[in-house]
């Protein structure tokens, strides 16, 4: 009975010890390939009108072909203008995939090390953004690394573009089809929020005035009447406006 306890025991440390074997690891090439770890920030500077490129690699550290996933958050994008705001984008290996593409599904062979860039291109005058990207392992919930990159100081630092007294999650889902909606925290109650819908020629499609109370608010933008393609809602008027992209498929 000892003896079969003992290698019981055995057996399980050792599949603990496999559950914790990470599938992936990811590299910062432009910071001589330093690791980097689940909410690494970093600070990068933009010139107006011009791309910048950080570069990263991607490994799979197992002798299986593993399938990863990269989510794209866009916290804030430098918004000159409903038709000039910075926009970004990212590569995995040779496929790079147009601004509106928030999540794909990458798939490495054994061991392989795979490039990936993070692009952001500044509107027409330099201003603040800040993107997050999640790598994660679909088969296994709890093997995820997020890192984010800071534009001009990104949201530390630019709290005259935000309301002192709500702020507003990322839209879900995105890209949408029907409806998309927001999470809104308020700190009191907030009797008539202007929203308004552009497209990207500037044209609102959209117009509400909501009612906020202390506390999680959530709100649905109706999208059935939207074409396909790229809009902004905004919420609020003036310095205090919060500025948010969705994608209408």
């Amino acid at each position: 009975m000892k003896k079969l306890f003992i290698t019981t025991g055995i057996l399980i440390s050792s599949l603990f010890a496999l559950a914790q074997t990470p599938t992936f690891k990811i590299n910062d090439a432009d910071n001589s390939n330093a690791i980097v770890t689940d909410g690494t920030i970093l600070s990068e500077t933009t010139l107006a009108g011009q791309t910048n490129q950080h570069h990263f690699t991607i490994t799979n550290l197992t002798a299986a072909t593993v399938t990863l996933t990269v989510r794209k958050y866009e916290d804030l994008l430098n918004t000159v203008s409903v038709s000039d705001i910075a926009s970004s984008v990212f590569c995995t290996g040779t496929n790079c995939y147009p601004p509106n593409v928030m999540n794909v599904s990458v798939t490495f062979t054994a061991n392989q090390t795979m490039t990936f860039y993070a692009d952001l291109t500044e509107a027409s005058v330099v201003g603040a953004s800040q993107v997050r990207y999640k790598i994660a392992n679909p088969s296994n919930s709890n093997e995820n690394s997020s890192f984010t990159l800071k534009y001009n100081g990104g949201i530390t630092g630019i709290n005259e573009l935000l309301s002192a007294s709500w702020s507003i999650s990322s839209p879900f889902p995105n890209p949408a089809h029907d409806a998309v909606q927001f999470n809104i925290n308020s700190k009191e109650f907030v009797t008539s929020l202007p929203i308004k819908v552009f497209n990207v020629l500037g044209s609102s499609v959209y117009i509400e005035t909501s009612t906020l109370v202390p506390g999680q608010n959530t709100l649905k933008i109706d999208c059935q009447s939207f074409n396909k393609g790229i809009y902004y809602v905004r919420f609020g008027e003036g310095k205090g406006a919060i500025l948010k992209k969705i994608t209408i498929n």
